[in-house]
Order: C-alpha cells, then structure tokens, then sequence
C-alpha cells in the first residue's frame, strides 16, 4: 500500500509544467546519449526558483532555508561525472550530512536525496507504425473479418505500454500498430496478445481506438482510450470490436529513439506540491486463530488509506530530464 501512494504521488509532482531538458535538449525527445545531467542544469533550476514568475519573489524554502532535490540514482552516478560535482562533494560539511542520514549532498541551497521509486522511461518510440509492431514482435494484434457490426472505421490503432510490476509506473510503449481495417470489409475485429519476454517483471495496458490515418502513418493518441490495464505477461484480448467509448489515454510519444533511456530529478520547494489525507484506516483486524483466543490477540489482514496528491504551485518546483548512460 505505501509503494502504491508514493508511486501516485511521484507521478503528480512530476507532471509539473517547469521542465528542464539536460544537455541541448529542448524537450523529452531530443534528449540523446550526450544530454546527461550536470551541476549546469541543477544551477539553471535553483535560478528558476529564485525567480519563479517574476512577480512573486523566490520559491519558499524548507525551515533549514533550503530546497530540495530529489533525483533518480542513476542521475547521480552520472554526476559523478561532472568535476564541479566531484570538487563539492569534497568540501561537504559531514556534521551536517550525518544530522540527516537520508541526505547525499548539500550545495547552492538545496539537500539533495537519491529515489528509490522514480519511473525509468525506456523504449518509448514514437507514434508511427512501421508496418508491424515497432518495437516488440512477441506481442501480436490480428486483424479479423468478423461480421456483425464492428465500428473502428477504415483504420484501427493499438497501444501497448508496460509498467514494472515494482515501481508501477507506465514506463515504456511497448508496440505502436495500425491496421487499415477496410482491407477485411469494413467488418472487423482485434485479437491483442502482449508480450511475454520480460521473466514475469512487467504488467501491460492495452489503448485502441479508430485511426485518423491509414497504416505507416503517424497516428494521434489523444483518439486512443484504455481496454484494459495490468494484464499478464502473455495475456489476450480476443475480438475486440469496437473502440472505447471512454477512459484513459495513452502516454504521449516520448522520443523517437527506442534505445533512449530518460530519468527524471525534482527540485522543489515545501509550496510545491500537497498530500490531502482524506481517510485513513488501519489496520483492519480479525481475532487469532486460536478460538479460546485468551489473551484476546487479533491478526492484521489489510488496511485502507485514502488522499489526494496535488500540485499547489507550478512555479515553486522544477523537473528535469536528462538522459541516463547506466543500465
């Protein structure tokens, strides 16, 4: 359950509007190998916070008088790259990073954390079908000529992305396809076979819906909805005859190059982003097994938690992407 609301919550505060792409970069996929992160990025955030718009004066900080960052690990195994990085790590005050065991550097105002639980955006392709499946042939979509009113129109499309089974995230785009549909009469439905190639690590979710250009062709997400969501390595979806009326839409094409591996750190301050606890309960109990049960000993079975993550100030927090060269 805990894994499950940071999981929530890091997708929130990272869907912030203040990006920072690394290198060269002027979005997610124009980022290459090259474009690492250095302390030139994490400078170019702590300037969008003193800032921010313009008008409402620097981000607030936390009650030491600092930021925070909070950077997937392989991002700072790539500082370590970085020479300015290295010189400040030298002159660390230790006093200070032992009062706070969790934290791993302390520069230009803000303490800086590693994550465990940020996404790993992998194998992210864009929207244009070759013809098959862009990225993967373990999974197969099959068009069928299955009279009775199916309604995808001249062109059909198929999204499959796929999420760790840890870090839950919806990481990587796993196969883009579109099939002109008029080639099986106008009458017609999808078969849908994910991949099974991942030793069991990976859940799937499923996105179809009518094309708006023929086969080859870039086609626009936004005209996608979910079928269905964290599906088995292998698992199928037969005869499928028509698109979702509604529901979720795929994640955007991130980069083109499938080979891209992105990673994300946030630099933020305490007015950036909110955690509403609505509910909470737990745990539920039931008695022991024993029925005499003397000593009146009860058995945790689950427990319930419910709140609402959201972003209170755009300008208060700063994302930034940069390409990853660890595996």
């Amino acid at each position: 359950m805990v894994r499950k609301r940071e999981q929530e919550h890091v997708d929130v505060a990272l869907a912030g509007t203040n990006v920072i792409y690394a290198g060269n970069a002027t979005s997610r996929s124009t980022l290459d190998s090259a474009d690492v992160l250095t302390t030139t990025e994490l400078r170019e955030a702590v300037a969008n916070l003193f800032k921010t718009d313009g008008a409402k004066g620097s981000a607030p900080k936390y009650s030491d008088g600092r930021w925070v960052c909070i950077l997937h690990g392989d991002l700072l195994i790539d500082l370590q790259s970085d020479t300015t990085f290295n010189d400040t790590v030298v002159r660390q005050n230790m006093a200070k990073l032992e009062s706070d065991p969790l934290m791993i550097m302390d520069w230009q105002g803000i303490r800086f954390y590693a994550a465990n639980l940020f996404p790993e955006w992998e194998n992210l392709g864009d929207a244009t079908d070759a013809g098959n499946a862009e990225h993967d042939t373990a999974a197969t979509i099959t068009l069928n000529n299955s009279p009775g009113g199916a309604t995808f129109g001249d062109h059909s499309a198929v999204v499959i992305t796929r999420k760790h089974k840890k870090r839950l995230f919806e990481e990587g785009i796993y196969i883009v396809d579109e099939q002109d549909t008029a080639d099986a009469g106008d009458d017609n439905s999808l078969d849908v076979t994910v991949p099974d190639t991942t030793a069991g690590e990976y859940l799937y979710n499923v996105y179809a819906g009518s094309a708006t250009n023929a086969e080859g062709a870039a086609t626009a997400r936004a005209n996608l909805n979910l079928v269905e969501s964290n599906l088995a390595g292998g698992a199928s979806i037969a005869t499928l005859t028509a698109p979702p009326s509604g529901g979720a839409a795929p994640p955007a094409a991130w980069t083109a190059d499938a080979s891209e591996q992105i990673r994300a750190a946030l630099v933020m301050g305490p007015e950036f982003f909110a955690v509403a606890k609505l509910q909470v309960v737990m745990p539920f109990t039931v008695p022991g097994p024993d029925s005499g049960n003397v000593l009146n000993l009860f058995t945790d079975i689950g427990a319930k938690w419910r709140d609402k993550a959201v972003i209170t100030d755009q300008d208060y927090g700063v994302r930034i992407e940069a390409h990853t060269n660890q595996t």
